[in-house]
């Protein structure tokens, strides 16, 4: 069975799976779309949902885990260690979604023993910083603190047919942690799937004297490089590194900023990210209604070339002026692309021999 993101539903029985009789749970609300429900997770349970499932957990999640650089995940971190019982008070506890649920009747009232489809779609953060002390702050007695922790939670089971809709605005609204952008929210378009898809399958060619090819990484979720490898062993960490260098890691916003300097509008490049982003997903999703299969892996490795294409002409341009880099960089290959569409109308950039060499002559 499939969810509503297209991929497998995982099927969640507390009792087979984690040894659990199940989290007390209070319905709350519910309409022809959805039905919610309030209920407080143990820390322990919240910790196992994630060693297990981990990312596929938090695939409708608007950006995965942030590292405990930021305020908000030091400050978890210190709750978890330090005052644990005030855990629920102090956290905001996370919202979920899932597809269905199986809820039972027992003395001590209504039971979650089970979920298909179960999705945190706000408060990865809190999920990943408890996995996280549970795993590198043993030594600080983490196992014993987070026995200690309950987390609140909101659960919306939503029907099939309402879950592209509903899911990203759960998100958006149920957010008040660290901020959300507008490019964060967007990243569970199928678009940014289906690129995420192809950046994990297209090997790109061995170059250098390298025997093996590398990944160009597509984070299509903030941290999401970051998290790949936050409780594997220093070789695991190597390993990755060497298969998917972070060199070649690139963002959405980045993506929306090649291709709009090839779509010739070096001018939004320049008011912003967000505002590129903005623009870069407007031409997406006409594009994408006309014809989605447009992404596709020559559109894939067009994007790569167009990295590689503004990395170079950075590097150059670095070396001439001080000021305006990323302007004049912007516009200096948005008229290339120009004059190639006006003088040569029968030629194109080539972009298959840019991704053969990964490198421009």
């Amino acid at each position: 069975d499939r969810a509503a993101t297209g991929k497998e539903a995982v099927i969640i029985d507390l009792k087979r799976d984690f040894g659990s009789d199940g989290i007390p749970v209070l319905p709350a609300s519910k309409t022809d779309q959805y039905q919610a429900y309030l209920c407080n997770v143990p820390g322990e349970l919240l910790v196992a949902l994630y060693d297990r499932y981990q990312s596929r957990l938090l695939e409708g999640n608007v950006r995965s885990f942030l590292q405990t650089r930021g305020k908000v995940n030091k400050g978890i971190r210190n709750t978890i260690l330090k005052e644990p019982e005030m855990f629920f008070a102090y956290n905001n506890g996370i919202a979920a979604t899932a597809e269905s649920m199986d809820v039972v009747s027992t003395d001590a009232g209504q039971k979650i023993v089970g979920f298909k489809a179960l999705q945190i779609v706000n408060g990865g953060q809190t999920t990943v910083s408890l996995a996280s002390a549970w795993v590198n702050d043993a030594n600080l007695h983490s196992h014993e603190q987070i026995a200690k922790i309950f987390v609140p939670m909101k659960v919306s089971v939503v029907t099939p047919e309402a879950a592209q809709t509903l899911i990203p605005k759960i998100a958006q609204y149920a957010n008040s942690q660290n901020k959300v952008s507008d490019a964060d929210l967007a990243s569970n378009h199928q678009f940014h799937q289906r690129i995420e898809d192809l950046s994990r399958n297209i090997v790109a060619p061995a170059i250098g004297g390298n025997q093996f090819g590398t990944y160009w990484y597509y984070e299509r979720a903030n941290g999401q490089y970051r998290q790949e490898t936050y409780k594997g062993t220093r070789a695991e960490r190597k390993k990755f590194e060497t298969q998917n260098p972070k060199n070649q890691m690139f963002r959405k916003v980045d993506l929306a900023k090649y291709y709009n300097i090839y779509l010739q509008r070096p001018d939004i490049v320049s008011a912003g990210a967000q505002k590129s982003f903005s623009v870069f997903t407007e031409w997406m999703i006409k594009e994408w209604d006309k014809n989605q299969n447009f992404v596709n892996e020559e559109f894939f490795k067009k994007v790569v070339a167009l990295y590689i294409l503004f990395q170079k002409a950075d590097y150059v341009v670095k070396g001439e002026y001080k000021s305006y880099k990323a302007n004049i960089v912007a516009y200096a290959l948005a008229d290339i692309f120009h004059k190639v569409a006006q003088d040569y109308p029968d030629k194109v950039v080539d972009f298959k021999t840019i991704w053969k060499n990964q490198n421009i002559s």
